[in-house]
Formats: C-alpha cells, structure tokens, sequence
C-alpha cells in the first residue's frame, strides 16, 4: 500500500468536517475529509457512499448522528456492506441510531467495510 493513499491536500478537503442534515449521495471530495457529521433534528437521513476512487482507498471515514433521535443510516452503492475484516456477511446498510453515535467506514480492495460503531457520550 503506497502513502499516496493516505495523503490529501486541504483544497481536496482534507481536514474539514463535512455536515449533513439531509439525504445525499457523499462525494469523494466529502469523504477526503474524513468526517462526516449527521444532524438528525430534522429527521432520519441516508447517506449513500461513492464508487470506490484510488484517492478514498484504505482511508477510515468517520460518520457521526451528532444530534437528534433519528437514525443516519450509511448505505453502499453496489449494496454490499461488510462488517469486520472478512467478506462473509454484508449488509445493505449500516444504522447509526443514537445521538453521538460514531461509525467507522473504510474501503479496501474495492470493497466498503464498517469497522466500528459506537456511542460517545
């Protein structure tokens, strides 16, 4: 695995945090910041991941419910999601259900992978 995919230049959007309050498709612009950040005040959101890129490849994206009780709810493109480090279950989807909750997405080998979920109080 080369450093190039580890590397992003602030103008690509390394560094910020990106806020969603509705619906969306993220972009590999967005997930180059490697925060995404949901209020759900306003009610449950989707947010669908790109087709894996070179750039977004091996790099932990990290999305949070920062407010509201409704649900985030991550969704991959082609559908499959993995959870852990093998490809024997997928999920169409991953839930972030709680305020505060934080989940740990990351592509590899053209796959996406939902390493970890947790609630930070």
């Amino acid at each position: 695995m080369s450093k190039a995919n580890f590397r992003a230049t602030e103008a690509e959007g390394f560094g910020a945090i990106i806020s969603k309050t509705a619906t969306a498709t993220l972009t590999e612009r967005e997930l180059l910041a490697g925060i995404i950040i949901a209020d759900t005040t306003g009610g449950a959101i989707a947010l669908t991941l790109p087709s894996i890129t070179a750039k977004i490849e091996n790099m932990p994206i990290y999305i949070g419910n920062k407010t509201g009780t409704n649900a985030v709810t991550v969704v991959a493109p082609s559908g499959d999601l993995y959870y852990g480090g093998g490809n024997s279950t997928s999920f169409d989807t991953v839930t972030l259900t709680e305020s505060g909750a934080m989940g740990i997405i990351i592509a590899v080998d053209g796959n996406w992978y939902a390493l970890a979920a947790a609630v930070i109080a």
